[in-house]
């Protein structure tokens, strides 16, 4: 195993300034990923600090970390140590990170958006999507998948705008969020 350290990256600094996001885009497209497969790197950690603000992470600077960031990541591990700040979720007691943020994209959304998992293991994952009463509105997936990263497109029929729960069932149990769909 070959490791990279980074810590401290404060995606969104000054308010998700267009000059920083432009100049941290040049760093990673023309030295950090590429540094990465020069020195055969197979494990990113990151030690905490991965957005700046202590209380939100506005939409545009989290569409540019995972453009510019987090997708390439995805062929890599990633770990992350959470740091000072690095919030929390209002509704639950799991860390606010950005395998978490990212597990549906864009939200809110129109008309479709995806739903993101990781799997470190071979499973049957089981997909469904729930209105606000808690009725079934949708199944959009019910099969084994295979260890790695997956993506799921949900473009949801006949629906009115509102909030809606994407349940993922897997082995070590059941994660529920939100999304807003708008019309």
């Amino acid at each position: 195993m070959r490791v990279a350290i980074i810590t401290d990256t404060h995606y969104g600094a000054r308010k998700g300034s267009k000059y920083l996001h432009d100049y941290f885009e040049m760093f990673y497209r023309d030295v950090f990923f590429p540094s990465l497969e020069e020195h055969k790197i197979d494990t990113v950690i990151h030690m905490g600090d991965i957005f700046d603000s202590r209380k939100a992470i506005d939409l545009k600077s989290l569409e540019w970390a995972k453009r510019v960031v987090f997708e390439p990541l995805k062929k890599y591990k990633v770990y992350a140590i959470i740091g000072n700040h690095d919030c929390y979720y209002k509704d639950t007691n799991h860390v606010n990170s950005p395998e978490l943020l990212l597990q549906n994209y864009p939200n809110p959304f129109n008309p479709s958006t995806q739903v993101e998992f990781r799997l470190e293991h071979s499973q049957n994952i089981k997909i469904s999507i729930f209105n606000a009463k808690g009725e079934l509105i949708d199944i959009i997936s019910n099969k084994k998948y295979e260890a790695g990263f997956h993506s799921i497109i949900w473009t949801p029929n006949n629906i009115s705008s509102g909030l809606y729960i994407v349940s993922i069932i897997a082995n070590d149990g059941i994660h529920n969020h939100k999304v807003l769909f708008l019309k």
